[in-house]
């Protein structure tokens, strides 16, 4: 299993052919692949090339529920140190998103704040775009 954090999302809008290749890859060999609603939100800004790389993963969407959204707030709370942003909270959901759904890898173009979730969330790998 593998989840997209929004880095994968701007890397398929501005249309990184290793991206498209690997995202052809996954689907092929049928690896399941979660995109977090939160992550499609914070990227989404209805022009053409949204549209297009919206057909693609709109599958794969995954909606924000309340045991993800508890999770990652407790994730949240368990850092120490750490100012809380709207972004950090996005990279939450997407470490929730991936653990509660049974853990696999995340794939972002930005590893740094999804480490601050290893201890929590200790079934998710990261990978680099």
């Amino acid at each position: 299993m593998i989840t997209f954090d929004t880095g994968v999302l701007i890397s398929l809008e501005r249309r990184e052919k290793a991206t498209w290749d690997r995202f052809r890859r996954l689907r092929e060999r049928g690896v399941p692949i979660l995109v977090p609603a939160s992550c499609e939100s914070e990227w989404w800004r209805k022009s053409a090339a949204h549209v297009e790389v919206r057909r693609a993963i709109v599958p794969y969407v995954v909606p924000l529920t309340d045991p993800i959204a508890c999770a990652a707030g407790e994730a949240l709370g368990s850092l120490s140190r750490v100012k809380v942003t709207a972004s950090l909270t996005i990279d939450a959901q997407v470490m929730a998103t991936a653990a509660l759904r049974g853990g696999g890898a995340v794939l972002t173009s930005d590893p740094g704040d999804l480490a601050l979730f290893f201890r929590h969330f200790p079934r998710v790998t990261v990978e680099r775009l």
